[in-house]
Order: structure tokens, then sequence, then C-alpha cells
């Protein structure tokens, strides 16, 4: 993601973000291993494989903040912001994977590595 993209129009945002990355830099360190944040990729597949129905691609995350109380309103208003961007981005990103990646993966393949608990590896 780039900051100056997403923020080019709303530099009151762009402040908050920058407050919360270095609040983040200082107490959370982005190194993928933390029990403050977390993200998965899921492929969701309709239970019944005859029914033929395309694979859905979503993300789930959790993450932890803290700051001044005073600053919520102002980081929900940053949340929703960064959250549409995001999803925008995201559908991109999932209709060419869909379009190009999973093009050779079978439903079939797909189907068997649900039922071995196993990730897709491309």
């Amino acid at each position: 993601l780039n900051a100056k993209e997403i923020f080019k129009k709303n530099s009151k945002l762009m402040e908050r973000h920058e407050f919360i990355i270095q609040l983040r830099n200082q107490y959370v360190a982005h190194a993928g291993l933390t029990t403050h944040e977390s993200v998965k990729t899921i492929i969701l597949l309709d239970e019944d494989p005859s029914k033929r129905v395309t694979p859905k691609i979503t993300t789930f995350s959790n993450h932890m903040y803290c700051f001044e109380q005073n600053g919520f309103e102002l980081f929900l208003e940053l949340v929703e912001h960064i959250d549409k961007n995001v999803i925008e981005m995201s559908r991109k990103v999932f209709e060419r994977i869909v379009n190009k990646e999973l093009k050779n993966v079978s439903d079939e393949e797909l189907y068997e590595l649900a039922k071995k608990k196993k990730p897709l590896t491309l």
C-alpha cells in the first residue's frame, strides 16, 4: 500500500496514519510474529462440489492498537478510509488470482486440499 496515494485527498488522515505508524513501530514491531496482529487468506468453497460455484477468496485479520482515548474518532475515520481502499485493491488482486493463478487449478483439487486441510501452493 502507498500511503501518499491512499491519503492524497485527506492530509488530516495522513497525519493520523503517520502517528499510528509511529506507535506501531515503537510498540508492535511489524515482524509478523506478534500476538498483536495476524492475517490469513482463505479460499471459500461451496460444500457441494456439484454446484460448480466459483471459489471465493477473502482475508481475515486481527489487530490490537493502543493510544490516547481522544484519538479513537480519527482512528475510526482512518480505518474506514483504508478499509475502502484495501477492499478495492484486494478485489483487483483476487480477480487476477482467480483468472490467472487458479485458472489451471481444478475445483476437485481445491476440494481435495480442503478435505485434507492443506493449503494451496502456487
